[in-house]
């Protein structure tokens, strides 16, 4: 029973975004490559980290983070943008190639792509236009 009370303040403090104990500088950071240049991405690839994503960022980590969400399957998310405070675009990667981007925005749901994919990349408007980000450019998944 001792070790109960800790492991579930343990479990709450994991996956209680609210308390600041889990946010987007918790997910692991990794390098990639899209279009051939190298670029860092925060790595959301569990259940709980995908369920995390951007909610709760700052306003400097929504314009300066990447994440990059995989999946084992191809399958159709859907995303939403609640407890996020600015516009996002969304990047949808099937088999190593964007097909899609959508701009999402704070509040709204119900974000799918076209057809399974098997990663996303989330980021911000800008970084998209700079690092030259569109349908047909090819990402690797680490």
């Amino acid at each position: 029973m001792t070790l109960l009370v800790p492991l579930a303040l343990a479990l709450t403090l994991l996956l209680d975004p609210v308390s600041g104990s889990f946010g987007v500088e918790d997910l692991p950071t990794t390098s990639t490559r899209v279009g051939g240049e190298p670029i860092e991405v925060r790595i959301a690839n569990t259940r709980t980290a995908r369920a995390q994503g951007f909610q709760h960022a700052s306003p400097e980590q929504l314009s300066t983070e990447r994440v990059l969400f995989v999946w084992s399957e191809p399958h159709r998310p859907s995303f939403h943008m609640h407890n996020v405070s600015a516009p996002l675009d969304i990047a949808w990667i099937a088999e190593g190639e964007i097909i899609a981007i959508e701009r999402m925005t704070p509040g709204e749901q119900g974000y799918r792509p076209p057809e399974p994919v098997d990663a996303a990349l989330e980021l911000a408007p800008k970084q998209t236009e700079t690092i030259g980000i569109e349908p047909g450019t090819q990402i690797e998944i680490p």
